[in-house]
């Protein structure tokens, strides 16, 4: 086993490791994930996982197949009742937009096209869930999401070819939990000396 094996399972040990204080967190009523992005997460990494392989990627795949295991867990709560559910036009905007997508995406049966249009629906995926983080910072586990930033950087490391199949998906979950937990950090603590 050589040391890019090693990190890319040592990203996807971490990515399943970050949902236990996120679930903690659901099961005490303070975190409150957004049904419709963890369901698109699910849908969308499902396939992204198939035309990442398809495509070439190495072991940075690890961190997508450990977040679909997450996001896949996260969304069975979302239906047993736990989650956000206030649902506005920005939701339902982002649903459509990212099913088009993902329809899109499946008629190209082109690996990089596909790759780059899934990161594109999981961004929009992704938008529900960054305006409730803005909105409502407390509804979200600051160190769940930090530690799928820093699985999603060790990923970036696993790589054995540095192209765009393997390297984009990594950089994306960088930027986007990045922004989240962000979002999350400074808002709680914005709330807190508001409430001082």
């Amino acid at each position: 086993m050589d040391w890019h094996q090693i990190i890319g399972i040592g990203a996807g040990v971490i990515q399943i490791i970050s949902i236990i204080p996120y679930v903690k967190d659901i099961f005490k009523g303070t975190t409150r994930p957004n049904i419709v992005s963890y369901f698109l997460w699910t849908v969308i990494q499902v396939i992204a996982i198939f035309a990442q392989f398809s495509a070439g990627a190495s072991w940075s795949l690890f961190i997508l197949i450990a977040s679909t295991f997450n996001t896949s867990l996260i969304f069975i709560l979302c239906l047993a009742g736990y989650g956000y559910k206030e649902y506005g036009l920005t939701d339902k905007i982002c649903f459509v937009l990212a099913i088009i997508t993902i329809i899109v995406w499946q008629i190209t049966k082109q690996p990089l096209i596909v790759l780059a249009l899934a990161i594109f629906a999981d961004f929009l995926a992704s938008v529900p869930t960054i305006l409730k983080a803005y909105r409502d910072p407390k509804s979200e586990m600051v160190l769940s999401w930090f530690m799928t930033v820093v699985s999603a950087t060790i990923a970036g490391f696993s790589t054995t070819k540095i192209d765009f199949a393997n390297l984009i998906y990594p950089v994306y979950a960088f930027l986007t939990n990045g922004t989240i937990t962000w979002l999350a950090f400074f808002g709680q603590r914005r709330e807190a000396r508001l409430k001082d």
